[in-house]
């Protein structure tokens, strides 16, 4: 298990989200990291390499996954997915709530929004 890195700030009462980055490249997945605590600080982020993805869904309970390869414990474990750029090309997977969706060039923007309604999620489901 390798955990690169893990920021958290919590704003007010604002209920704390746990998002778990598991993209290859690590570079991307840094990046990705560096900018969800930047422009979401109320949330929780982990970065994992894409093996140990199970382990720390497992040890986490994340509400939020990026990842290059989804699995069946994150399909069936976590809220909102998703699986960046699926075999290299421009197509990613989005999953909310089980219900599953192919975006062709998925954009910062998308993952911001896609964050934000797990924030929604837990409000109507808390």
């Amino acid at each position: 298990m390798q955990n690169t890195c893990s920021w958290s700030i919590i704003k007010g009462m604002e209920a704390t989200r746990v998002v778990l980055v598991a993209n290859e490249l690590r570079s991307y997945r840094e990046a990705i990291s560096h900018v969800l605590v930047n422009l979401r600080p109320n949330v929780e982020v982990f970065t994992t390499e894409q093996e140990d993805l199970d382990q720390e869904v497992q040890r986490l309970h994340p509400d939020f996954v990026v990842c290059s390869q989804s699995t069946p414990r994150v399909e069936s474990q976590v809220s909102v997915w998703v699986e960046l750029y699926r075999d290299c090309g421009t197509c990613s997977k989005v999953s909310v709530r089980g219900e599953t969706e192919t975006v062709e060039d998925i954009q910062l923007t998308d993952l911001l929004a896609l964050l934000d309604q797990t924030r929604d999620l837990a409000t109507t489901l808390g």
